[in-house]
């Protein structure tokens, strides 16, 4: 689901800015499990595509085809103590959508992503004591330990 972001030209420059935005609007990293789905918001946002919904529009069942297609803010992405979801279109890639849920369950954050139209979604377990310090506020990219292994 998610390409490698463009390291030159093209719109590598575009992707790295909305990093840069959504570091900046995304509110208190409060817990391992905020910490590490706003890692993998980020990688989504990194690697071309748009949010178009979060919150309780991107809980509900019918996510993938009510979410608006144009870009949305991460305001209020953590509302939900231990859970997050995020829909992202990719308007490079026809605009497909995909469903990002993440639940924080102990130490470890749950990741299902569900592109439209599949019926399987792919399922990552990411063990976040091997990855993180304690969140606090300030710089988040200091917040991360091995993250190339991440």
């Amino acid at each position: 689901l998610i390409d490698e972001p463009e390291k030159e030209g093209g719109s590598g420059g575009d992707q790295r800015r909305k990093v840069v935005r959504v570091e900046k609007e995304g509110g208190s990293l409060g817990n391992f499990g905020a910490q590490f789905a706003f890692a993998v918001h980020a990688s989504f946002l990194a690697s071309g595509f748009d949010l178009t919904a979060t919150k309780r529009p991107a809980f509900a069942n019918d996510a993938l085809s009510s979410s608006p297609t144009q870009e949305v803010g991460i305001d209020g992405w953590n509302e939900f103590d231990e859970e997050y979801a995020f829909v992202y279109a990719n308007p490079e890639k026809g605009s497909k959508k995909v469903l990002v849920k993440c639940l924080a369950i102990d130490d470890k954050l749950l990741v299902d992503a569900l592109a439209d139209g599949e019926t399987e979604p792919p399922h990552l377990e990411i063990e976040v004591g091997k990855y993180a310090d304690e969140p606090r506020e300030g710089n988040y990219a200091a917040q991360y330990k091995d993250f190339g292994k991440f």
